[in-house]
Formats: C-alpha cells, structure tokens, sequence
C-alpha cells in the first residue's frame, strides 16, 4: 500500500488468530493485541491504519485492558478510530470509561435485525458509525442457497457450527415470500437486502462478501454492482410516488419503527421496507 496509502481507507481487527488445528483462537489480551496491531501495520507496510477493531468480546478479558492498548496507539498515531464489533450496550460503556469509541459492527440483515434495539439508540445519540456484517446472510439473501445445495470443502458452511440448518431452512421460507414480492419489481434480491440496511439513518455501511476474488473481478458482479445505484434509485422514486407529496407521514412509516428518527431520503431509500418487514416479522 505504500504508493497508495492515503486513497485508502484501512480496516483491520484484533482479537482472532488461529490454532494449529485451524479453529479460531479468541484473545484479547492486551499482549496479543498489542502483537496483531503491530503484524498488521506490518504486513500492511503502512505507518497507520485507519480504523481498528476489535472482533469480538472475550468474557476472560475485560474490555478496558483490551482498549487501553489501542487508545496508547491512537496517542501514537498509529491508529485513527476505534471500533467495536459483535458487542453490548454494557461492554461499550466500559469501553468509553478508557477511550471513546468511534464505530460499532454487528450483523444487520432482513433476516436478524436483533441489534436494532439495543444498539440504534447508542448510535444515533452518541453519533456513532455503524457497519453491517451479514448484510446478504451469508449467501441466503442472494437467491442462491437452496435447501439442497452442496457445499465444497473450502466452504466454511459445509461444517461450521453457525450454519445451522434448520434456521436457514426458515430463512429459505422467508426468502421465497421476498422472491414472490419481487416478480414484478425492478430490483431483485440483493438491492432489497442492501436497500434495506441502507435505509436505516443509523447504518453507515453495509458490508457484502464474495466467497473468491474471481467472483469479485468478474463481469457479472461488476455489472451488478454498477447497476445497483441506478435500480435502488429506480426503488427510491417508486416508493416516494405512494408518499404525500412533499410531506412523509410519520404514521406510514409505523410498522418499521416508530422511534427511529429516519431522514425522509432514508425512509424512501427503498420501496420494499414496509412490505418486507411485516413478511419478515409477522408472518415468520
């Protein structure tokens, strides 16, 4: 990166290295922090990284010793923001008793919008950014899990003990109603699940996967991602048209969240946010 620091926005995370054995290693000590940091700006042979994480919370750990570590780096340049992933409203506060906290990540999708609850009000009162992690659900909200698919080796859902079948089979129900929904639409399944977590004035970034580079690179997704601006613009002037004119009503928005302090322009980002999530709660 060394030609091209500055067009870079840089995000690493500590907390998480492998055993032996190739399972995960969950650490957050301040010497294994202290360790991660360093073999990050490393490899990455930058003098600084941008945003640095920590990955997930480690109950032998308390969070303070993790964070004092990189609240010394911030001091020492060597970091700009520091963000929590997979974390609590109670880990945050003992967090920001060492450093603040600039950034928050949990998984956000149609399919587990858990941590709205306990996370939204923080985020907005507390100005945070947040990212989404999971915003496609690993592959179920882009259409192409089945309920008999076959997975390679290398693919971690073949044994991982997070890919648990009978909650992807009532996920796959669910994405054959949002399938039927969209039939007529002039977007299709990942717009929806992008459209939906940027919808939401607290969401900063919603981040997607792709399983290899080629599938990246290759025309297919690039032509995907080029067209996604055009069709969820297409999704914002499709739902703005069932709105009054100039003037919102905060009561149609009431099935999604009547506490949420949306913008206009994020209420209307996409027009299957009403829809959508009644199938997705009320009906299961």
């Amino acid at each position: 990166l060394k030609d091209k620091r500055e067009k870079v926005f840089l995000v690493s995370k500590c907390g998480i290295d492998w055993h032996d054995t190739k399972r995960v290693n969950l650490d957050n000590s301040a010497k294994t922090t202290t360790k991660m940091l360093e073999n990050s700006l490393r490899d990455l042979q930058s003098d600084y990284i941008d945003l640095y994480m920590v990955h997930w919370p480690d109950e032998r750990v308390d969070i303070r010793e993790t964070v004092e570590v990189l609240a010394k780096a911030q001091v020492d340049k060597k970091i700009k923001y520091i963000g929590l992933c997979n974390t609590t409203p109670e880990e945050i506060k003992l967090a920001q008793e060492v450093v603040n906290i600039d950034i928050l990540q949990t998984e956000f999708s149609l399919t587990n919008f858990s941590q709205r609850e306990p996370l939204f009000p923080i985020i907005r009162d507390e100005n945070k950014g947040y990212m989404t992690w999971g915003t496609l659900d690993k592959g179920i909200l882009t259409g192409k899990v089945t309920r008999d698919r076959k997975y390679d080796d290398v693919d971690a859902r073949k044994n991982a003990p997070w890919w648990n079948k009978e909650e992807v089979l009532k996920k796959l129900d669910k994405v054959d109603k949002l399938k039927e929904y969209l039939q007529d639409k002039d977007y299709g399944m990942i717009e929806s699940a992008v459209g939906y977590n940027l919808s939401f004035a607290e969401v900063s970034t919603a981040l997607c996967g792709f399983p290899l580079l080629n599938c990246l690179l290759s025309f297919e997704i690039l032509l995907m991602l080029s067209l996604f601006a055009v069709q969820l613009i297409l999704a914002q002037e499709d739902y703005a048209k069932s709105l009054p004119e100039n003037n919102p009503s905060p009561q149609a928005f009431a099935t999604i969240d009547p506490h949420a302090h949306h913008t206009s322009q994020s209420m209307a980002s996409t027009q299957i946010l009403l829809d959508v999530y009644e199938l997705s709660v009320t009906k299961g």
